[in-house]
């Protein structure tokens, strides 16, 4: 018998993704010790990884123990009309809680239909919680009572965990669509009320994902019948210095040339996405280019968001939302004109609305929608404040598709565009330089501790060290909206009690005391603005050393400075890889 139920990715492409696997699988072992923590939701954007997660998991749990039901469902994909739904949903049970029970038959029992199962539970398996939910099934079904099946279908987990005091675990993917449901008549049957006694077990608890992350959040969490009974996880993309692991392992499983910084410069590119890494190595391998120079990643990623497979794989989602709004006539146009603004708040959705010839309250509302197919992020109030998503492959995308798809423009025209604005603002090697060292310095800075160290050592500066552990850690362009003021900052790290402001210079010359006031004077000032006055440390990596007033600069100012030298010391003594040999070539 073959060791996964549900098939995965090949080993060796999971990537960055351990912690969590260990942890929800030892969520469901520590349930033999009572140790049960109640139903919980991983949220997070499409193509992170969620469902390769919960299918090993569920994989692991399935053969490495036996005393813990794993069952799997995922709503992406399937027949929500009920009450095809609730045969589809029950069956899905059935096969997995038998197989389980019957691992030496498990493949025969995987392959059973409805009416199979239903007699092996009564004949052979024949258990008080099984022989309920079967005969109560079978009644309801006798009379049409489709709403009733679907409670049935829905409990019946818990149902039997309750009657024959077992441990059930259940695996619910892509949560969000179970408002989809519906009975064949169009009724709503309220597949979430129904789930509101499924999940409050803590013998049978129901670990969930769920995108259209925000809305998830206040439309079905946080409100209404499942209101509190979950606890919440966030899901987050690969870090870069990981995602630069996965583009390589792609590259070398798919026989596609690369070099350390075009895959950590990927890795960057693609916002810890392992789908879309997934997808532009393959084009690269179509297509039979390396991804080894400057112009080679970036006309390779240029075909994949205008012509390739993220173009193919996005493009659906979007037409997904287009084809839902035919009978308003203005998906399309939606789109464009909620693509101009990084938010859209109660003024940006007044000016859309003129622009389309609309009410507030409908555009407001296809907002809203907008958000439901990930294509846009809602906020807290739910409707009334809307941000671009957290997707840069996705933002870059959408600009591309409203310049083929509403503006007419051809799609040669705006490949080249694009291909020429990433040129002109990533095209140099030394931008590829920079990436890697930022990538580096943040995935070091996530391993500190509050831990002191020689600063003499690693900063330049003769005292003690603190490196706190951060609640951020990021590198972003910084706005002080109150001054008109912005300044781009390569290295942030914050908590309640301290802020990091850093530079990176990996050119070839010393860093100048002019730079060095730039970060002090101007950036650090406009960081105080943006996130609160707090004590501040500042540290300037110069790969080249300073010269030798921006040296008396920064001990006058008690700056931290660190070459290359220094910072790869630190890196070894964080059991990070040292800065790539690559920095070396011009």
């Amino acid at each position: 018998m073959s060791r996964w139920i549900l098939k995965t990715l090949s080993d060796d492409l999971f990537t960055d993704r351990e912690k969590w696997l260990e942890s929800l699988y030892h969520y469901g072992v520590k349930m033999t010790e009572g140790k049960t923590f109640g139903s919980t939701a991983l949220i997070g954007l499409r193509r992170l990884g969620k469902t390769e997660l919960f299918k090993r998991v569920y994989n692991r749990l399935f053969f490495e123990q036996d005393e813990v039901v794993p069952v799997f469902w995922s709503y992406e994909g399937k027949n929500l009309e009920n009450p095809d739904f609730s045969r589809a949903y029950l069956q899905n049970f059935l096969r997995q809680y038998f197989a389980f029970k019957n691992k030496k038959m498990s493949e025969e029992i995987l392959r059973y239909d409805l009416s199979k199962l239903m007699d092996f539970g009564l004949n052979e398996d024949g258990s008080r919680g099984m022989i309920e939910v079967l005969e109560r099934f079978r009644n309801e079904s006798g009379i049409n009572e489709v709403n009733q099946m679907l409670t049935i279908a829905i409990n019946a987990p818990r149902t039997v965990s309750d009657y024959n005091e077992e441990l059930v675990i259940v695996f619910v993917d892509e949560f969000q669509e179970v408002l989809k449901v519906r009975n064949k008549d169009g009724g709503n049957p309220n597949c979430i009320g129904n789930y509101q006694e499924a999940v409050e077990s803590l013998e049978c608890p129901h670990i969930i994902t769920g995108s259209s992350k925000s809305l998830i959040l206040y439309d079905i969490l946080r409100t209404g019948p499942l209101f509190a009974r979950f606890d919440l996880d966030y899901f987050e993309g690969m870090n870069d210095y990981h995602g630069r692991d996965l583009v390589i392992k792609w590259c070398k499983k798919l026989n596609v040339k690369t070099e350390e910084l075009f895959a950590l410069w990927l890795a960057r590119k693609c916002g810890g996405n392992p789908y879309y890494i997934g997808l532009i190595v393959k084009d690269a391998a179509r297509l039979q280019v390396p991804l080894n120079s400057v112009d080679n990643i970036l006309n390779v990623y240029t075909y994949s968001l205008l012509e390739g497979r993220i173009w193919s794989e996005l493009e659906r989602q979007v037409q997904g939302f287009v084809n839902q709004q035919n009978r308003k006539g203005i998906g399309r146009e939606l789109i464009y004109h909620a693509s101009k603004y990084d938010t859209i708040n109660y003024n940006q959705m007044e000016e859309i609305a003129g622009r389309l010839g609309r009410s507030f309250e409908e555009v407001r509302q296809m907002l809203t929608d907008l958000a439901w197919a990930d294509l846009l992020e809602a906020d807290a109030m739910k409707g009334w404040y809307f941000v671009k998503v957290k997707d840069p492959v996705l933002n870059e995308f959408l600009q591309a598709w409203c310049e083929v798809e509403v503006e007419n423009k051809e799609r040669d025209r705006v490949k080249r565009g694009k291909f020429e604005e990433y040129k002109s603002l990533e095209g140099r090697y030394n931008y590829f330089k920079g990436v890697a060292v930022e990538i580096y310095i943040l995935y070091l800075m996530s391993k500190w501790r509050n831990e002191e160290v020689d600063g003499k050592a690693y900063f330049g500066i003769d005292k003690k060290i603190k490196l706190p552990k951060f609640d951020l850690i990021d590198n972003r362009l910084l706005k002080d909206r109150d001054r008109g003021r912005k300044a781009q900052v390569d290295i942030i790290g914050l908590n309640l009690f301290v802020q990091w402001f850093g530079e990176c210079k990996y050119l070839k010359e010393k860093v100048d005391i002019e730079s060095v006031r730039d970060l002090a004077e101007r950036k650090a000032d406009i960081g105080n603005a943006v996130f609160g006055e707090k004590e501040t440390v500042l540290w300037f990596f110069g790969r080249k050393g300073f010269t030798k007033g921006a040296i008396e600069y920064m001990e006058e100012r008690g700056i931290l400075y660190s070459d290359e030298e220094m910072l790869n010391k630190l890196l070894t003594r964080y059991h990070v890889r040292t800065l790539p040999e690559d920095l070396d070539r011009e």
